[in-house]
């Protein structure tokens, strides 16, 4: 009996694939013992929980972790050899691909739609000067952002998918630009 009801392939997890590649990169990229130490937590909690309510088999789990883990690793090396843009150009072929994938009758449309609207904004940000080292509220101020354009996203997904991809584009695409500017308009020192 599953706790909680969930649709689509169980192999590998993409709670699990999710949660290591991006907590994942971030260890390898700032290999601070406190991260990574949270990293492991995360990471666990989310495979864990995932088994737990009944939606996914261990092996799913430990196949995403891996994946995550790949992910995690590729992107970090893309991000090395090519720089910024080199892993921007990459996001973005990932998510058209998605988006692709998705109309053919394969996957999801929320993540590569959300990856879209985040490469978008680095990129503008990026243009204007607007990256900065991120503070405590980016985080914050991107998850209200994410909210408030998310939720309305996923309850139109199954009607009107064009408008939840255009949603959850913004949002991404707000999630990341919204603290930067609130960050140079407002002078807050987070």
């Amino acid at each position: 009996m599953w706790v909680v009801r969930e649709d689509g392939y169980g192999f590998p997890s993409g709670h699990a694939t999710g949660s290591s590649a991006f907590w994942g990169y971030l260890s390898v990229y700032r290999p601070l013992a406190p991260l990574v130490a949270f990293t492991a937590v995360m990471v666990v909690s989310v495979s864990i929980s995932r088994v737990m309510l009944g939606v996914h088999y261990p092996r799913d789990v430990a196949g995403g972790v891996v994946v995550g883990v790949v992910v995690a690793s590729l992107s970090y090396a893309a991000v090395r050899v090519s720089g910024f843009r080199g892993l921007a150009v990459l996001a973005l072929a990932v998510g058209v691909l998605g988006l692709t994938l998705y109309f053919l009758g394969f996957g999801r449309l929320e993540p590569p739609s959300a990856l879209l609207g985040v490469v978008l904004g680095e990129l503008v940000g990026s243009r204007f000067n607007l990256i900065d080292r991120p503070g405590w509220a980016y985080g914050f101020i991107g998850s209200v952002v994410v909210l408030a354009l998310g939720i309305p996203a996923l309850r139109v997904a199954g009607e009107a998918p064009v408008l939840s991809i255009a949603l959850l584009a913004l949002a991404g695409f707000l999630a990341v630009l919204v603290p930067r500017v609130a960050r140079r308009v407002v002078g807050w020192p987070w």
